[in-house]
């Protein structure tokens, strides 16, 4: 299912570097932030995160946090990383997207929408005309409907192994142990 299949499945964030975004032709990121950026529940991000950010921004890539959340943490997140936000985006409904591509110098087809879930993150990219690289959440806990929605996660990524470098996911599917 197309629409359902990440460009890339990462073990998170930082295994997105300078390299691989020029490699594939990116110049701007749309970051989730919920168990993107930080946990679930949290408001802490974790300091190689943090550093990781200040590297991307620093090197030129146009960064944006592009959020379902509308409390107030995801605004304190936005603001303590120096970061644009596109909040309450609705994901996948397109106006989170809208809002956030009209702020961005970079068009489509240079931005990378990295995110933790599969019915919100990747099917919104992928309805709205984005790559999208699917990350390992940072921690298990989720909400009741995000738990819910992992069960269906689960048999659409099939085999598909997390990567610490981006490299496109067709090319990385978990070998059977049956020859």
């Amino acid at each position: 299912m197309a629409l359902l299949t990440p460009d890339f499945y990462l073990t998170g964030v930082l295994a997105i570097t300078k390299e691989g975004l020029d490699r594939y032709g990116y110049r701007a990121l749309l970051l989730d932030a919920d168990n993107t950026m930080l946990p679930r529940d949290g408001s802490e991000v974790p300091a190689e995160v943090v550093d990781w950010v200040h590297r991307m921004v620093d090197a030129g890539i146009e960064v944006m946090i592009l959020s379902n959340s509308w409390h107030d943490r995801v605004v304190d997140l936005a603001a303590n990383l120096g970061l644009p936000l596109e909040r309450n985006a609705w994901k996948p409904l397109p106006q989170g997207f809208v809002r956030a591509s009209r702020r961005l110098a970079a068009g489509k087809r240079q931005t990378l929408v990295v995110g933790d879930q599969l019915f919100t993150d990747v099917l919104g990219s992928k309805l709205w005309g984005y790559d999208v690289a699917k990350v390992v959440p940072i921690v298990e806990y989720d909400l009741p409907h995000t738990r819910f929605l992992r069960i269906f996660e689960r048999p659409l990524m099939g085999s598909l192994v997390p990567t610490d470098r981006l490299a496109p996911v067709q090319k990385r599917r978990r070998q059977s142990a049956v020859p």
